[in-house]
Order: structure tokens, then sequence, then C-alpha cells
């Protein structure tokens, strides 16, 4: 549900960027891309309502804070910041001096949620060895306090509007760069990496470097040295 209602909020944002600043062809090839997403959503939501209706659960009540504050825990907000400065500051430095608000809000507002989303969907993957760490035992999903499927349905909303901002608002580069970051963190580092080396934290250190290049391509909308030296400035730091 939380996916299907993600998907029609960004046919619309589309749509509405379409009306106001032309029809380039990767909005066209979007738009496209998620009006069948989103009947196929659709689809498979009324058919698992129907012929698979899960038995109720009683939810805990839990104060609107407390549900605010682990919802936010998912996102890793000090990960986030730190990955928005390195976006911003390259951003400045690719335009030659302050951006326009609206280029720093969107980019900025873009990268948020695809490095938030990212971090929820790497805690749903490890719910169950968190619980073997005294520093990850906490979390909100291995501590019990939220179900996975909600961190699953929240990481995947944070993820999916993180591309529809990107690529309505900022630019197609940008949005490519952030959501390949969303699949390097998620595919290679956590499902692969964290389960097969010791390294998983080297070589995965490549996710927290395609900010910068988000930045540059904000600022530039192309991909060239620049944005690679600073990728990779970044990766050895790491």
């Amino acid at each position: 549900t939380t996916v299907v209602t993600t998907l029609y909020f960004g046919q619309a944002l589309i749509g509405a960027t379409q009306v106001s600043s032309g029809t380039p062809l990767h909005l066209r090839v979007l738009h496209a891309l998620t009006a069948v997403s989103l009947w196929i959503g659709l689809a498979a939501l009324a058919y698992v309502s129907v012929a698979r209706a899960p038995a109720p659960v009683d939810y805990p009540a839990v104060g609107f804070r407390p549900r605010f504050k682990d919802f936010l825990a998912l996102t890793k907000p000090v990960v986030v910041l730190l990955l928005l400065a390195t976006t911003i500051t390259v951003l400045v430095a690719g335009r030659g001096g302050w951006p326009p608000f609206d280029l720093a809000l969107w980019t900025l507002l873009g990268g948020a949620l695809a490095a938030g989303g990212s971090s929820a969907l790497n805690q749903f993957i490890d719910r169950d060895l968190d619980k073997n760490m005294q520093r990850t035992e906490k979390r909100p999903i291995p501590a019990g306090r939220m179900f996975p499927a909600e961190g699953l349905a929240f990481a995947l909303a944070l993820c999916l509007a993180s591309y529809y901002v990107l690529a309505s608002l900022v630019n197609f580069v940008a949005a490519l760069l952030s959501l390949a970051g969303i699949i390097y963190y998620v595919w290679i580092y956590s499902l692969w990496l964290k389960k097969a080396t010791v390294q998983n934290i080297v070589i995965g250190g490549g996710a927290g470097a395609i900010p910068p290049m988000v930045g540059w391509a904000a600022a530039t909308g192309r991909i060239d040295l620049v944005s690679i030296l600073l990728f990779a400035l970044v990766f050895f730091w790491t």
C-alpha cells in the first residue's frame, strides 16, 4: 500500500513537472514506467487483500513522539547529515558560488531521502543480525518496537520518493547517480559484502562517496573527471 501510494504521488509530480517545464525524454519514460508499475501494484494489492488477507494484528499503543523517533532512527540521521555536507559543498563548488535556493533544496531533500531510505533498508536486511550486537540490538526492528514490514515500507517509500524528487526537480544525471548509490549500499554492501568479507566497509565505502558526484551533477548536469576525483577522495578517505 505504501509503495502504491508513493508511485501515485510520484506520477503526479512528474506530470506537474512536464506541464510546467517541458517533457524531456527521461521524464516521459519515467511517466510511462510509473503508470505501468502503479497499475501492477494496484492489481497485486487487490489480489493480496482478497485472496491472502492476513490475520488481524494487535498493534502496540505507542505515542506519536516515540514512533517518530523510531522512524527517524531508521534513517541514521547523523550519517545523512554527513553525506549532505559533502553534497552541498560540491554543489557550491560546481556552481562557482551559492546555488539557487530551489536547486539546493531539492538536491538536499532528494539526497536525504535516498540516504535515509538506504539506511532503513539496511536495518531491515540486518534485523536478525542486529539482535546479536549490543550496539545494534536496541534499533527499532530488532528491539520489537516496529514490525519488519513497517520498516521495509518506510524504506521503499523514501527510496522511490528520492528518485522522483531528483529526476523531476533537479536533473536526470543526479537522479541516476543517487539510484546507483542506493543499489550500491543495499545490494553490494548490505546483501553481499557484509556477509562475504571483513573488507566490506572498505569496498562498501563507495556508496558514501557517491553524494559528492550527485552534488556535482546537480550543479553541472554531467559526470566528468572532477566528479570522479571527488568520488575517489571520499572513497580513499573512508
